[in-house]
């Protein structure tokens, strides 16, 4: 976080330092259904029914799952499987770089565990060479199909560059196919405006990962109605009261809330009411996303 100007960073001190390692515990900790004792890790019933009302929807539909529930896990298990039934090309939506980096960090444990040949190409501004890259995996994918044998293509790209320009080099490559594509968007609530502005092929696979895809389902808004249309409509839920109450678990650990306000000072509540009102955030119809996040942090800093 050091260099955000958002946040500000405090180092622990010699004490609580001390503290923490003399309450850590010796041994890493095991990951249920294996992962650190070598044995594979497992679905849990909620996944592999959400994986199941998926496949009996034709290959589409949102997951509203908790946050903290696995629903990355989910969906690597589900490219698993559309790779064993048809092996379609993976793009994998993100709204933030830092996102992106995580899924592909994810992606490449979870593979390196199967027994299958696979390719992560990471499509935004921190890597310089992700075009060519794009060219060099659609050429690996039809070297391997004259050989008779399957390499699994995942792209990462973020909302910008899929706005932008992965048009160009992945939608106009001769290789790419709609009817063999599988697309996931994490956190899919923010493609919505996206969705809205520009017409994303029509991908034979779709999965849309979010907790909360609609933020409120009595008054559901333009751009949400674009996303749930797209993606095939909220085919499972998993709440954090099912997390928490869950017989074969609890998946999330129980935790008090507790809100404490902090008001501005009249100057600073006129600055921060002066950024909503350019941000957009009344106006629906005002929809420059790049304007939007300037003026955010903006506000975040007031």
């Amino acid at each position: 976080w050091n260099g955000n100007e958002s946040v500000e960073v405090f180092n622990l001190s010699k004490e609580t330092l001390k503290i923490i390692k003399e309450g850590a515990p010796t041994e890493p900790p095991v990951r249920e259904g294996g992962g650190s004792n070598g044995t594979e890790k497992k679905l849990r019933k909620y996944q592999e029914d959400a994986i199941d009302v998926w496949k009996g929807k034709d290959y589409r539909g949102i997951l509203e799952h908790a946050t903290g529930s696995g629903k990355t896990y989910t969906a690597l298990n589900c490219i698993k499987m559309t790779y064993e039934e048809e092996n379609p090309v993976v793009i994998i939506g993100v709204p933030y770089r830092l996102l992106g980096f995580q899924w592909a960090e994810e992606c490449r444990n979870f593979f390196n565990e199967q027994d299958l040949q696979y390719e992560v190409v990471p499509c935004w501004s921190d890597f310089n060479n992700w075009r060519s890259d794009i060219r060099r995996a659609f050429n690996n994918r039809a070297i391997a199909k004259m050989e008779e044998t399957k390499i699994l293509t995942i792209f990462i790209v973020v909302i910008d560059t899929l706005r932008d320009s992965f048009d160009d080099h992945v939608f106009v490559n001769d290789e790419f196919d709609p009817e063999d594509t599988f697309f996931i968007a994490d956190e899919c609530h923010n493609f919505g405006s996206l969705l809205m502005k520009k017409n994303l092929p029509e991908f034979r696979c779709r999965l849309g990962l979010s907790a909360t895809p609609i933020i409120d389902k009595e008054n559901i808004r333009e751009n949400e109605e674009y996303m749930e249309k797209f993606f095939g409509g909220i085919i499972d839920e998993y709440t954090l009261s099912d997390a928490l109450n869950d017989p074969a678990g609890p998946y999330l650990a129980e935790y008090e809330y507790h809100p404490i306000s902090c008001d501005l000072s009249e100057d600073d509540y006129d600055d921060w009411l002066e950024d909503y009102k350019r941000s957009g955030w009344d106006d629906p119809d005002e929809e420059n996303d790049t304007k939007k996040q300037q003026i955010f942090r903006r506000m975040n800093l007031v």
